[in-house]
């Protein structure tokens, strides 16, 4: 865990991946890239046929939770 000068916690984990040994050893080569999902999302979001909910926005779904069930801190 690292923590920033204010005292909060830097999240510090990494997300490259590299996936040659997948295309390697199991002959595997994805159709879709991340430009293609992103893109997808957008036109979605744009087409009407994806709506934005509370729960892709972390702090919005862990409130909403915590207003469906108080006690959920009650053990921490």
């Amino acid at each position: 865990m690292v923590r920033s000068g204010s005292g909060g916690v830097v999240d510090a984990r990494s997300y490259r991946v590299n996936f040659r040994r997948i295309r390697d050893v199991l002959n595997f080569a994805a159709l879709y890239n991340v430009d293609d999902g992103v893109k997808q999302v957008y036109h979605e979001l744009l087409t009407g046929h994806l709506k934005p909910e509370d729960r892709w926005f972390t702090v919005k779904w862990y409130k909403k939770l915590l207003e469906q069930n108080p006690k959920l801190l009650d053990s921490y």
